[in-house]
């Protein structure tokens, strides 16, 4: 697809910056001075669960909502103060926004009439845009004629179809079967690295936004709790709610026991488990924490300890719970288990050994795998949030 810009488009742009912006409806704040920069080319993934504010930034970005305070550039041209219509973003919505009684062809067009494309431009630029999301036999069928998947690369190609700088995407794959999201995952990033795209892409989904991204926001009532490259967030979240989003499906509060040069050592799960402190300041004898663990750095060993090869790194000691298989789940290749421990702690586990209900189980853990945060008083929070990520 060829991106060139129409005579009338601002140039190439190098830097798009969200610059302390906040949003308010009534006496209720949506977002709260939220500065994000994205640069030409970017994946920016925001991520968090409902209410965090994340479409509410892609609606203020896009100019569909006004903003309460703070300001956007593009360069150094300020673009809040411009109608929505003049900023030329490209958008993708989350339930489609197809017009049911025109064709294909024609909803692609539609952008392109609005900007007062001639008859010959739009066709050409809509066969072209429905091209390249591999639709272009489909242009005479009406929306309801195609599947689900189809109606969402359609609102794609019209997004696409003007050439926009910018595409912003609101959850666009979540009204989607689970295969259909794949597959459509692939294409839109086929499509943002084919095309050089710049993409804002708004999720609840961590698995979204770590094969997508390039950048990820992690936000948290309206503000941005972590930002980085997805393997930073993976490895090293800031808090314990960046690591719910990461994948450490098991956040469970401890007590710390003592300070080591090898780590802290965390009392939970009626055992002593040793992690690394990731909180600022330094961690305290008594001090209440939270220890967060990936299911799959949780390795059953046997009914009786031995070592463990892949558990732990060469001189990296690793800590051991003693559990019980609670709950089995079938996934092909691996099997998703909670097993308890008899303080009653469920913890999450991800392994590809048969396991049983009701068997006793060691869970051995990397040290360097565990990770510990203060307890900011937040456990409920958390317990809610493993909901929507689950």
């Amino acid at each position: 697809m060829n991106l060139r810009q129409d005579p009338h488009a601002p140039p190439p742009f190098a830097t798009l910056r969200l610059d302390a912006i906040s949003r308010w409806f009534g006496r209720v704040p949506a977002l709260r001075e939220l500065t994000i920069e994205v640069a030409r080319g970017e994946f920016v993934a925001l991520l968090g669960p409902s209410g965090c504010g994340k479409s509410t930034t892609l609606a203020c970005l896009a100019g569909l909502q006004p903003l309460t305070s703070g300001t956007i550039w593009r360069d150094e041209e300020r673009i809040d103060t411009l109608p929505a219509e003049r900023r030329g973003f490209g958008m993708v919505f989350q339930n489609y926004a197809l017009f049911p009684h025109l064709t294909v062809q024609r909803n692609v067009e539609f952008g392109l009439a609005m900007r007062r494309a001639g008859r010959a431009e739009r066709q050409a630029k809509a066969r072209e845009a429905l091209r390249t999301v591999r639709l272009e036999e489909h242009g005479g069928k009406r929306p309801a004629q195609l599947s689900g998947g189809q109606q969402q690369r359609v609102a794609i190609a019209r997004a696409l179809a003007f050439e926009p700088q910018i595409v912003l995407m609101d959850e666009p794959l979540s009204n989607l079967d689970a295969g259909l999201r794949v597959d459509l995952r692939a294409e839109i990033k086929r499509l943002h690295e084919s095309l050089g795209l710049t993409t804002v892409y708004v999720t609840h989904d961590q698995s979204e936004a770590l094969s997508l991204a390039t950048k990820i926001v992690v936000m948290k009532d309206g503000c941005a709790e972590q930002v980085g490259p997805p393997e930073e967030l993976y490895r090293a979240p800031s808090s314990a709610y960046v690591a719910r989003f990461m994948g450490y499906r098991n956040t469970v509060q401890g007590t710390v026991r003592s300070v080591t040069a090898d780590g802290v050592l965390v009392d939970f799960g009626g055992q002593s488990v040793l992690g690394t402190f990731m909180s600022p300041g330094a961690p305290a004898p008594g001090r209440r924490v939270v220890v967060a663990l990936h299911p799959e750095d949780l390795v059953p060993g046997g009914a009786a300890p031995r070592p463990v090869q892949d558990s732990a790194a060469p001189g990296a000691p690793a800590g051991r719970v003693d559990a019980s298989v609670e709950v089995i789940e079938y996934h092909g290749r691996t099997t998703q288990v909670v097993a308890r421990t008899a303080d009653g702690t469920a913890l999450r586990v991800q392994t590809d050994r048969p396991l049983h209900r009701g068997e006793p189980v060691h869970l051995y853990i990397r040290a360097d795998r565990a990770l510990v945060y203060s307890d900011d008083g937040d456990a409920g929070e958390l317990d809610a949030l493993a909901e929507q990520v689950a």
